[in-house]
C-alpha cells in the first residue's frame, strides 16, 4: 500500500523528525510505528496545527525586524511575538505531541517535542532570534 501525501515543507520536516525518532528506536518495521493509519493521524494533526497557526508565525516574523530597535512600536511588536510563540508551544504540546502519544507508535517514546517544536519553526521561517526566545518553550514540551 503506497501512501502520498501533499504537504508544505514544514510538515515534511515535521514528519521526517517523526520517522528518524523512530528509526532510531527500532521501530521502522514495525506495524505500529510506520503505519499509514498513525502516520495519516499525525499528518492531520501537523495541518490542522499548521493551518491554525499562520497568523501567529506571521506575528512571529513581522516581529523580527524589530529586534534591537528600541521604539514603542518595536517592543509592541515583540512583545506578541512572545506572546505567539508561547500559544505556538502550548498548542504544538496539545494538538501535535498529545495526537502522537496518542497514536503509541514505538516513535512516540523517542520523540524530542522541543526540537521538533524548533524544527518546525525553523522550516516555517523563523529567525534564528526568534528561535532563540522559544528555546526555552521548546525545553517544557
Amino acid at each position: 500500500m503506497k501512501f502520498t501525501y501533499a504537504m508544505s515543507a514544514p510538515l515534511a520536516g515535521a514528519l521526517v523528525f517523526l520517522l528518524s525518532a523512530c528509526a532510531s528506536s527500532g521501530g521502522v518495521g514495525s506495524a505500529d510505528c510506520a503505519s499509514g493509519q498513525s502516520l495519516g493521524e499525525i499528518n492531520n494533526a501537523l495541518k490542522a496545527f499548521q493551518a491554525d497557526h499562520k497568523s501567529d508565525i506571521r506575528e512571529i516574523r513581522l516581529s523580527e525586524q524589530f529586534i534591537g530597535g528600541e521604539t514603542v512600536h518595536g517592543r509592541m511588536q515583540r512583545a506578541r511575538a512572545v506572546t505567539a510563540l508561547e500559544r505556538l508551544a502550548y498548542d504544538f504540546q496539545s494538538d501535535v505531541v498529545s495526537r502522537i502519544d496518542a497514536s503509541e507508535t514505538d516513535c512516540a517514546s523517542n520523540l524530542d517535542a522541543g526540537e521538533m517544536f524548533l524544527d518546525y519553526l525553523k522550516r516555517e521561517g523563523v529567525g534564528r532570534t526568534a528561535r532563540e526566545w522559544a528555546e526555552p518553550l521548546a525545553a517544557g514540551l
